[in-house]
């Protein structure tokens, strides 16, 4: 196979398991979905003792150019502090009970189709696929950090900070 020299972007997925009844199909489903579009996929499991704050910033360190938080809101808020201040956009597979975040955003509940959303692109029309609702630019409040549509991309993406700028 041609090697071009040139890397894939690395794409972290941090997991909170309890929250997933099947793992492994899980797993091939993301690897599937991050390959198609070019990505290299690494997954990262939550703990008692690491809830995703962590994991998170650790795949900032392992230069993660993309985070999904893959379970419910506290794996959304972990995921998001970590991230605050660093430009590494978030995308939500909401695995959770209540999933706030998720249904504030307008991600959708199917896997297939927020892991579509996520990568930037629509996950189909009906209940549970479709677009985020947010536009670009608009602000959400996630724990003590902000969300913001990014506007560089059309869905499904949104890039943290610490504080809004007026």
């Amino acid at each position: 196979m041609f090697n071009s020299g040139i890397e894939s972007p690395a794409v972290a997925f941090v997991v909170n398991s309890t929250r997933v009844r099947d793992l492994s199909g899980f797993r091939r489903r993301c690897q599937r979905a991050a390959a198609a579009r070019g990505w290299e996929p690494f997954f990262l499991e939550t703990t008692l003792a690491d809830r995703g704050l962590g994991l998170t910033r650790d795949a900032v360190m392992a230069r993660a150019r993309l985070v999904f938080s893959a379970g419910g809101d506290g794996t959304v808020r972990a995921c998001a502090q970590a991230l605050a201040g660093t430009g590494v956009p978030l995308a939500i597979l909401p695995m959770g009970t209540a999933n706030l975040a998720a249904r504030a955003l307008g991600v959708p509940s199917r896997l297939g189709a927020a892991l579509a959303t996520g990568f930037g692109g629509g996950g189909g029309a009906g209940p549970g696929g479709g677009e985020a609702k947010a536009k670009p630019g608009e602000v959400f409040h996630l724990g003590q950090d902000f969300a913001y549509r990014d506007p560089n991309r059309s869905k499904g993406l949104f890039t943290l900070g610490g504080k809004t700028q007026t």
